[in-house]
């Protein structure tokens, strides 16, 4: 068992450069997945939004000035939800954008 536990311990030391690169492209896959998994997630949520958002202000025209007032404080807070998965998923593109570059440059 010794021996095992050595030669596992050793092995990445042995390890071939070729080994590392493919290595970093399978976490940078990993990585590309993953972050394309949360944007896809951030759509939706966008989506969601958008549509509460849009199904609240689309009966306005029934509405009188109090209720109008109510309403434009419910939809405030969905807004500003909103602009911050927006901003979440601006980022999440950038990364995503990143990862595909470094990826393009190890291949």
């Amino acid at each position: 068992q010794s021996q095992s536990r050595t030669q596992s311990q050793e092995q990445p030391r042995t390890q071939e450069p070729g080994n590392d690169k493919s290595n970093q492209i399978n976490a940078l896959r990993t990585e590309l997945q993953s972050v394309i998994s949360e944007i896809k997630a951030a759509e939706e949520e966008e989506a969601g939004l958008v549509t509460t958002i849009n199904q609240k202000t689309g009966r306005r025209f029934s509405y009188n000035l109090i209720q109008i007032k109510q309403l434009e404080k419910e939809v405030e807070p969905l807004k500003q939800e909103l602009y911050a998965v927006q901003q979440k998923k601006a980022e999440l593109v950038q990364r995503k954008s990143s990862i595909e570059a470094e990826l393009r440059l190890l291949e």
